[in-house]
């Protein structure tokens, strides 16, 4: 699993020579900070505990969405039985079936992106804004979804705004998403993909009589 082969490799390794280097097998981009940088303290706090690890990804994915599920059903209609009820339902598929996908990072940034729409839309932009800003630069795919909410408000704004204007952000929006997409292959993959692999010595297994 290279998310813990990595968090415990960060207790040695100093940030700076970790993010935006290749570490197989990955290219550890430098737009994605958040967790690498947490996971590098983390690590150093703990001594590279495992354990401590999931304690933060699962914190991580379960307070937002608890947070902003229970805001939504403070404002229902609905018994506080059946509250507790539709939130456990909702939170049974938040960390189960990502963390066996390794989608740790992914499911992250979608639980401070649900938050962050929930923010804006009860007038908490800035704080919005920066749960957004949150997911974002734990995992870039984020930005897809963003990108799209972004056109949708852009068009369904009311009357007033330029047609160009709203081609421009609708534009601008995706051309950013392009940039910060792993459209290129690092160099240093295509180095590990051309040199021959390295010999390995094979001893012969000892015989228990």
């Amino acid at each position: 699993v290279w998310y813990t082969t990595h968090y415990q490799l960060l207790q040695q390794l100093p940030f700076s020579d970790y993010l935006g280097h290749f570490i197989a097998p990955f290219q550890i981009k430098w737009s994605e900070p958040v967790y690498y940088f947490g996971a590098y303290v983390l690590t150093r706090m703990t001594h590279g505990s495992v354990p401590a690890l999931a304690v933060a990804v699962t914190a991580s994915i379960y307070l937002p969405l608890t947070f902003g599920i229970n805001t939504i059903l403070r404002r229902s209609t609905l018994r506080p039985v059946e509250r507790s009820f539709v939130l456990l339902l909702a939170l049974l598929g938040g960390v189960t079936f990502p963390l066996t996908t390794q989608l740790v990072r992914q499911e992250i940034a979608s639980a401070f992106l649900a938050l962050a729409f929930l923010l804006y839309i009860y007038g908490r932009h800035k704080l919005g804004i920066l749960m957004a800003a949150i997911a974002v630069l734990t995992h870039n795919s984020s930005l897809v979804l963003l990108a799209a909410c972004v056109v949708a408000a852009v068009y369904v704004s009311p009357k007033g705004k330029i047609l160009r204007m709203r081609f421009a952000i609708a534009g601008g929006a995706f051309l950013v998403v392009g940039f910060l997409s792993p459209n290129r292959i690092p160099a240093s993959i295509t180095r590990l993909q051309t040199e021959s692999p390295p010999r390995v010595r094979h001893h012969p297994q000892e015989q228990i009589s």
